[in-house]
């Protein structure tokens, strides 16, 4: 390899740039940056998608150090891959592609434009053919590459268990249930724009007032841990899922009940016997499926007569009244509020789930495949 050669100036013009990519991913990058495209296609969730995400990149840099006469391929592949994941992120009008972690921002169309380039560059100067065969360290450095690659992504990104706080213990209630077959009337209340008043981890609280429903009777809680106080891990797969048979006070969801209450949402409370729905007010799937239930229930459906309906939302730091989708709620419910979750932490929306006469959690249901 000569210092004109052209073909090790574009291989390592890639590889650094892919190794940049990798490295502040690694450091400063967080689950809930990989694409929600990629997140739905990917079966290891997205804590494990992470991890594989910078374990390939990393063990494609060792490729091309070590053996650029066939590490160059695998570079060129990645890329590849890397054109047909911005596309569809380019064209939904997403402002900041992730690749370099939720800190940096950068545009799907500027970093399609980058590696589209640099793979027409690497392709141009033919280093299957312009490098010659000695190029490189060799296989045998190539090995502990490869294991770094494996295994700093796994010890680096890590999921913590939320902080303790003590479980509520409602002793009364007196929950809106929607009556046998008696239409009600629709509510098309909006949420205000977010406020900086959150509690610790969570962003952008708005203060909720005539928009959300009283708080019912639910006295007689016990005295929780402040979750101003307490300090949330880095990051946090909240999944649904893993909370079927436990009582819903006992389970993640009662942490961010209570930064909700904290940061100002009057809140109302999660009920035996009920159906909850979890949804941001930006996301066109759920407005569709809330104005289904909505629908049903004017209609005196047999499957919500009697029940108590939840509304649970996810707000969001964009939040404003202009993007709210969500103005067609079932009634009567009980409305929830989280303030915007910490960077790193993923609920998936739409979510349903079913909350039995003893507060088990049951049935939870991905609206988004429904």
């Amino acid at each position: 390899m000569t210092r004109s050669n052209p073909a090790r100036f574009t291989l390592s013009l890639g590889m650094l740039w892919l190794a940049a990519g990798a490295l502040f991913k690694l450091f400063e990058g967080s689950p809930n940056d990989v694409p929600e495209s990629v997140r739905d296609l990917s079966p290891f969730g997205a804590l494990n998608t992470m991890r594989v995400a910078i374990g390939v990149e990393l063990a494609v840099v060792g490729a091309v150090i070590a053996l650029p006469r066939i590490g160059w391929l695998f570079l060129a592949a990645l890329y590849c891959v890397f054109i047909g994941a911005l596309l569809p992120l380019a064209l939904s009008g997403e402002t900041s592609c992730g690749c370099f972690g939720g800190n940096i921002t950068i545009s799907p169309w500027l970093m399609l434009g980058i590696d589209a380039s640099l793979l027409v560059a690497v392709l141009a100067t033919k280093p299957w053919r312009a490098l010659p065969k000695e190029s490189g360290l060799g296989f045998v450095a190539l090995l502990p590459i490869l294991a770094v690659a494996a295994y700093a992504p796994y010890k680096k990104i890590q999921e913590a268990d939320l902080p303790t706080i003590e479980r509520r213990a409602p002793v009364a209630f007196s929950a809106p249930v929607i009556p046998n077959g008696t239409p009600v009337s629709p509510s098309r209340g909006t949420a205000p724009e977010a406020s900086p008043n959150a509690a610790s981890g969570v962003a952008g609280s708005p203060d909720l007032t005539s928009e959300v429903a009283p708080t019912p009777d639910v006295a007689e809680t016990t005295t929780p841990a402040n979750p101003a106080e307490l300090v949330l891990p880095e990051y946090r797969e909240l999944r649904i899922t893993d909370w079927v048979g436990q009582d819903v006070w006992d389970t993640e969801l009662t942490y961010f009940y209570e930064a909700g209450a904290n940061a100002g949402f009057a809140q109302g409370a999660f009920m035996p016997n009920s159906h909850v729905i979890v949804y941001r007010q930006t996301c066109h799937v759920c407005k569709e499926h809330l104005e289904k239930v909505w629908e049903e229930v004017q209609n005196g459906a047999p499957q919500w007569q009697g029940r108590t309906l939840v509304l649970l939302r996810l707000a969001e730091t964009k939040d404003t009244e202009e993007n709210n989708d969500c103005q067609l709620l079932p009634e009567p419910s009980e409305k929830i509020t989280f303030p915007a979750l910490k960077r790193g932490y993923v609920l998936t929306t739409p979510y349903s789930f079913d909350i039995d006469e003893n507060n088990l959690i049951q049935n939870p249901v991905d609206l988004r495949t429904k």
